[in-house]
């Protein structure tokens, strides 16, 4: 109501989301394949196993639930009987399942009067950097930090303080999963195969090395 809507950026894939049982993956293990035109990850969390499974919007066509089972056999088919499981447990077409569309937003102030914005009400995260939470929580850290060493008198110099000290962190990290949701979400096969060529030659420390440099400095 203050800030005005902000609109989205958005990547034009969206993701199904479930729960499997925690059998269908090695214990603990996180997985993640990247396809042309499609992507599957699997998220170990207690007691069971968390899937999501990614596509163009229009590949998908979240408001047809009909058929949604079939058009994701067919985005997958030929991965192999590990992705043909994780599919088989998907909810049925008359159960309500969760469609996570791939889009994030930036608020170009985080400050109106005694108002101000934390996590992603201030920068919303896609998924791919997996940051978005840590994010908030410094955030509110900060906040409280700066919160502590004031009064109601000098209330919006803390709070400017506050945005100046995060502004920049958030929105680099930000970047960075803008940057991992490109290399993510392709269609094209030929690029999809250069992206597969390339990451055979790359350490996960070069994928997220920004980010835990970033994460390095204090906040």
């Amino acid at each position: 109501m203050l800030f005005g809507r902000l609109p989205d950026r958005d990547t034009g894939w969206g993701c199904y989301v479930w729960w499997a049982d925690t059998r269908l993956a090695a214990v603990g293990e996180t997985t993640e394949r990247w396809g042309a035109g499609s992507f599957l990850g699997t998220y170990p969390c207690r007691d069971r196993l968390c899937v999501i499974a990614g596509a163009p919007l229009d590949s998908l066509r979240p408001d047809q639930p009909a058929g949604r089972a079939d058009r994701l056999a067919a985005l997958f088919r030929g991965a192999g009987a590990p992705v043909d499981a994780l599919l088989a447990a998907m909810p049925g077409d008359e159960e309500d399942l969760f469609v996570w569309r791939m889009a994030d937003v930036r608020a170009p102030r985080w400050v109106q009067g005694r108002v101000v914005l934390v996590g992603d009400s201030a920068a919303a995260f896609l998924p791919t950097a997996g940051i978005g939470a840590s994010m908030a929580i410094e955030s509110a850290a900060v906040l409280a930090d700066e919160l502590s060493r004031t009064d109601a008198m000098y209330l919006p110099n803390a709070l400017e303080l506050y945005e100046r000290r995060r502004r920049q962190r958030v929105e680099a990290a930000q970047r960075q999963s803008r940057r991992l949701a490109r290399l993510m979400f392709l269609s094209s096969p030929r690029l999809a195969s250069v992206r597969d060529r390339a990451l055979r030659l790359a350490r996960m420390e070069q994928m997220v090395g920004p980010l835990i440099k970033g994460l390095r400095h204090p906040i």
